[in-house]
């Protein structure tokens, strides 16, 4: 299935600027510039060829899209699309292989195995390497930046017991939002940055920004709960909030400011990565509750 030629499709963009924030963080600025937030641009939607879903979660600075998809039986595989053509990554002997998080140099980081716990793994230069936090009973890699610095979540004692990690120079730090049930990160960016969700003994999801040690909890504004899935280097944030009307929206958060980002016509729309350049890719969902890939890129 290497080699396979992207299946493009362009939508105008749906875009809504939501004024203000959760009661956990600053007042809202009003944004101003290009970038993101225009309204003229154009959806590029991407299907691997033949799949029944295709899930979309990292963009690198060269443009290089990472991600999975499932294919007509079922089985999940992640994919890489570079220059137009799609390559599909699979760990050898797993039932299942789902790539979440690429760098620059175009190293990727997910997760394989059986069914969960699972089991991460860095892949480079065609390589397989696993990544085990010591006595934990399965870890899903992220994302990694352009420094090597990897996230992701680690299951403790079982498979709701779930932690976030950072590895970096062969260390490992757990990332525990206080107080929280469930922490996962998602993104990093070149600053050591990490972008990602908590769970509060509620049972409400919240996202957050952890940065120099300190966490800081993200609300999107009337939301019911909010989750980051990324961060680039200029700290510009994405996710998915899902609203009171049970619809969930995917979200550009940057310079204090939310922007809701719909694909055109869709049930569900997730922001899962963003570049230095603001480009953002993601899964939306369609109105038989089929997933495909989107692709946005930013005004140049």
């Amino acid at each position: 299935m290497n080699g396979l030629l992207i299946a493009i499709v362009t939508a105008l963009v749906s875009v809504t600027i939501v004024s203000g924030y959760g009661d956990r963080l600053a007042p809202v600025q009003e944004e101003s510039g290009k970038g993101t937030g225009g309204i003229d641009r154009k959806f590029e939607a991407i299907d691997y060829p033949g799949a029944k879903s295709t899930i979309p979660s990292a963009i690198n600075s060269r443009g290089d899209i990472a991600g999975r998809f499932d294919d007509a039986d079922g089985k999940t595989h992640g994919f890489l699309l570079r220059n137009g053509q799609f390559k599909s990554i699979d760990v050898p002997d797993a039932p299942f292989t789902v790539v979440r998080g690429m760098n620059s140099e175009g190293e990727l980081v997910g997760a394989s195995g059986p069914s969960n716990p699972k089991n991460g793994f860095r892949f480079k230069n065609g390589k397989f390497t696993a990544i085990k936090y010591p006595g934990r009973k399965g870890e899903f890699a992220t994302q990694i930046n352009d420094r090597g610095d990897v996230v992701g979540l680690y299951y403790a004692t079982s498979a709701d017991d779930v932690h976030g990690f950072l590895l970096r120079a062969g260390e490992f730090t757990s990332l525990d939002y206080p107080g929280a049930r469930v922490t996962s990160a998602w993104g990093i960016n070149a600053s050591g940055d990490v972008a990602g969700g908590w769970v509060a003994a509620d049972g409400h999801q919240h996202a957050f920004l952890w940065s120099k040690g300190r966490f800081t909890s993200i609300d999107a504004p009337g939301s019911i709960y909010t989750l980051a899935d990324d961060i680039n280097d200029h700290g510009e944030i994405v996710g998915g909030v899902h609203t009171p009307d049970k619809k969930v929206h995917g979200f550009l958060l940057r310079n204090g400011t939310f922007t809701i980002i719909d694909y055109p016509g869709a049930v569900r729309t997730v922001i899962r990565g963003i570049n230095v350049h603001g480009d953002m890719v993601g899964p939306y969902t369609d109105g038989d509750n089929k997933q495909h890939g989107f692709l946005l890129r930013a005004a140049r």
